[in-house]
């Protein structure tokens, strides 16, 4: 017997715009998570274990109304944690396209891709034995989908998205691959198009003020760190530090706080500042995008998305808050009791006290 669960599935698609939709020489750029586990139980009562990852950026231009053609690198990841302990890695290069049809709220789409596929597999030779030893090999090949969607557009330039489809893979050592993704439910937006003017949403008025290009700050909660931000602009803001952050580990039915090192980074993405007149302050709410690392004997990668929002009192120009609360995906480069962790879905929550300099 087969039983198949998906233990988390999250799509982000991160851009930034002050144009409408999908006209000629707009511009889009983000990306996609998906993570999940399948377990399998047998008739004879054992059970297997594979761990799922796939992540994916993406950029694009629209050389038509309603027609874009674009770029993607996409990277898939599969990790059993029993019996041969397979692993199985596929990076791939992409070119894609996209046709869109319908009204200004709501479209329908169209999505290909075609590029090049690097597979990677290996599993233990002689799982089991006093003998065990891992093989492996490497392929060059295809890669090919299809996909249709609907968008719904919350402003006009910001969807809510979800379209599936098939994708597949050409190896000279393997059959043909193809498979149904399953539903991806995301966030669209895109760039308008350079060199004309901008709309009252690209600009921060008379709030441009606030704030400068560069900060250093205290932040707590996802991890304590001293972290430096750069603003690209006051929408489009850098940020990187190092800081001392834990993860929790079970290990022989115990549960036990891990405490180490954590390099850091992150990118937002934030709309038009405004005041909050009731309570004299100025804010601006975004899309932040993390990417965290774990050091030491319990190494784990993490890849977070949540909501922003900037604060700054109206008195004090050179200094704001940022509060971010969002999903996380934990994937720890570590083995418990033999096997390899397991991936992790959760909450993350940072607080951040940011001081402009000059």
């Amino acid at each position: 017997m087969k039983n198949s669960f998906a233990l988390l599935l999250i799509c982000l698609f991160a851009g930034f715009t002050g144009f409408s939709q999908t006209q000629k020489e707009g511009r889009y750029f983000g990306g996609n998570l998906r993570f999940g586990s399948d377990k399998t139980k047998y008739d004879n009562g054992t059970s297997s274990q594979t761990n799922h990852l796939n992540a994916r950026v993406d950029i694009g231009k629209f050389l038509h109304d309603d027609f874009a053609i674009g770029a993607a690198l996409q990277m898939e990841r599969e990790a059993s944690t029993k019996g041969s302990k397979s692993r199985y890695f596929n990076p791939q290069l992409l070119g894609t396209a996209r046709y869109y049809a319908g009204k200004e709220k709501a479209k329908i789409f169209l999505a290909g891709q075609l590029g090049l596929s690097f597979s990677h597999s290996s599993s233990l030779a002689l799982a089991g034995t006093d003998f065990e030893e891992r093989e492996g090999s490497t392929q060059i090949g295809g890669a090919y989908g299809i996909a249709a969607g609907a968008a719904w557009f919350l402003t006009p330039s910001v969807a809510v998205e979800g379209m599936a489809g098939w994708e597949g893979h050409a190896l000279p050592k393997s059959n043909s691959n193809v498979s149904f993704t399953g539903l991806k439910i995301g966030l669209t937006a895109y760039l308008g198009p350079s060199g004309k003017k901008p709309s009252p949403s690209d600009t921060t008025g008379k709030y441009a003020n606030y704030g400068g290009k560069i900060g250093v700050g205290i932040s707590i909660f996802d991890g304590l760190g001293v972290p430096v931000r750069y603003y690209l602009s006051p929408k489009k803001v850098l940020d990187g530090g190092i800081y001392f952050a834990g993860i929790a580990v079970t290990e022989y039915e115990e549960t036990q706080l891990k405490f180490g090192p954590m390099l850091g980074g992150g990118f937002t993405f934030f709309g038009d500042r405004f005041e909050k007149t009731s309570k004299q302050k100025i804010r601006a709410h975004g899309l932040a995008l993390r990417l965290n690392y774990l050091t030491g004997d319990y190494s784990t990668t993490m890849l977070s998305a949540g909501w922003a929002m900037e604060t700054f009192k109206k008195a004090r120009s050179n200094r704001s808050f940022i509060f971010e609360l969002g999903l996380r995906g934990q994937f720890p480069n570590y083995e418990i009791e033999g096997e390899p962790a397991k991936l992790s879905p959760g909450l993350y929550l940072r607080c951040h006290w940011n001081f402009f300099l000059g």
